[in-house]
């Protein structure tokens, strides 16, 4: 995911950590300093890039998860059927995830009991609509359709892996532009790679200079442990993707092994940091060379065995005669 940090100066930095206090602390402190049309540009700009998001938005990407979470179980699950699940007619969903429309607090919390949320997510959102209402008194534009877009083609880029694909097939040797080439290269429709490599044009990650598609220097990282439907459904493509990989390639152009054991649960933390530490050397290794052909590493590591449940007692059944 593009880092939001790149795009904001020291003075938003500033802004940022002060959010944690008052709005009139704030103003006092930064009036004698900076105009008061200086500090809302910069309040304005950390909300767009993200790095505070009001209530609306907040509910806004939280449902997207949500939805997309239960179609990963479940691909026939509509947006009909999760409004109903919600307990929201479907035009007014629809209406608001494209920020058409807002959610009230009340109806906020009516959804949030229809989804069996705990008791630390219903607090966030109360704690997001609270912080809602300490800036309505400042005049802080509302999201653009661009700016709408731009958090859809975030979401995408992490969820569909044509984008990374792209990105890494346009440092390999001998790369062609044309639309034909990279289409059987990656063995995908031309419709879909002229698609991807738009939203790669509009997150500013592919620049186009005399026919020629030129990567930029930005950085892209996801979350670690942190749960979000679009790397989940990543994952889920990058499984099907290792699927089908057996039966296309050679064994001798990919490796497959797997290992079960028992472990110490308390050494995972440690197990994970190593695994992490374990891929960035050998991306290190496989990137200093002449690069030509594009490859995907996936690491799982996961439970066979589900927690015994607590209040559950397992009884002998003895024989007897009546």
């Amino acid at each position: 995911m593009i880092d939001p940090f790149s795009r904001v100066n020291s003075f938003y930095f500033y802004i940022f950590y002060m959010f944690q206090r008052p709005w009139s602390t704030l103003f006092q402190i930064l009036l004698p300093f900076f105009s008061v049309q200086t500090i809302k540009k910069a309040i304005g700009m950390i909300f767009t890039c993200g790095l505070i998001m009001i209530a609306q938005q907040y509910l806004q990407l939280f449902l997207k998860d949500k939805w997309q979470e239960m179609r990963l179980r479940n691909n026939s699950i509509s947006l009909r059927a999760f409004a109903k699940r919600i307990g929201t007619p479907s035009s007014a969903l629809s209406e608001f995830l494209r920020g058409k429309r807002n959610f009230s607090l009340e109806l906020a919390l009516k959804i949030a009991e229809n989804l069996s949320l705990s008791k630390n997510d219903i607090k966030l959102i109360e704690d997001k609509y609270s912080q809602e209402m300490a800036t309505n008194s400042i005049n802080i534009h509302p999201y653009s359709k661009q700016e709408l877009q731009l958090q859809g083609d975030q979401y995408e880029l992490v969820a569909d892996p044509i984008y990374y694909s792209l990105l890494c097939l346009l440092e390999t040797k001998n790369f062609n532009p044309n639309l034909k080439w990279i289409s059987q290269r990656l063995g995908l429709t031309t419709t879909k790679i002229k698609k991807g490599l738009a939203v790669l044009k509009r997150l500013n990650l592919v620049t186009e200079s005399h026919g020629n598609l030129i990567p930029t220097d930005k950085s892209l990282q996801t979350t670690e442990d942190i749960t979000n439907a679009s790397l989940k459904k990543r994952h889920v493509e990058n499984l099907e993707s290792a699927k089908n990989a057996i039966y296309l390639h050679d064994v001798l152009e990919r490796d497959f092994c797997f290992m079960t054991m028992a472990i110490d649960p308390s050494k995972l933390p440690k197990a994970k940091k190593m695994i992490r530490e374990f891929r960035n050397q050998l991306c290190a290794f496989l990137e200093s060379g002449e690069k030509s052909e594009v490859y995907e590493m996936c690491i799982q590591l996961f439970p066979k065995t589900s927690k015994p449940k607590p209040h559950l007692t397992y009884k002998k059944r003895t024989k007897g005669k009546l």
